[in-house]
């Protein structure tokens, strides 16, 4: 259960990753300080 969390998990942040990257911007910054 647990692997299976933290693997949700990866795939969710990179989607996020990957939808702010398109849109760049400022929001990437916003982004970066939010996962930190």
């Amino acid at each position: 259960m647990e692997r299976n969390t933290r693997s949700n998990r990866q795939v969710l942040a990179f989607s996020f990753f990957g939808f702010v990257l398109s849109n760049a911007g400022p929001a990437h910054y916003l982004a970066l300080e939010t996962a930190a």
